[in-house]
């Protein structure tokens, strides 16, 4: 008979597991965003942009999520995280619906 694994155990190998595959999609992104803008006819100038807005954006907006998840909690935006991607999800399927026909 086998031994069972800790549970804690299985949860930390998924954790870093999801932070490896999180790490490999946002590297592809980057490399696909910058490879179709160019594709697309864009100036090395928008796609430095394009690029730089990859580090900006989470940087800039993670200090205002920080100070509203200590001044309400970390639940409610959690929770109100859910429905908002489902719809974004529901979004890019309709137009990717749309748009190839």
């Amino acid at each position: 008979m086998s031994e069972a694994r800790p549970r804690g155990r299985l949860d930390f190998l998924a954790l870093i597991g999801l932070g490896i595959l999180n790490h490999t999609v946002l590297a592809g992104g980057r490399v696909t965003v910058s490879l179709y803008a160019l594709s697309l006819g864009a100036s090395p100038l928008i796609v430095g942009s394009l690029i730089g807005f990859y580090a900006f954006f989470p940087m800039f907006l993670s200090v205002s999520a920080g100070r509203l998840s200590d001044r309400i909690g970390v639940r409610r935006p959690s929770c109100s995280a859910r429905p908002t991607a489902r719809v974004h999800r529901g979004n890019s399927t309709i137009t990717k619906r749309a748009s190839f026909g």
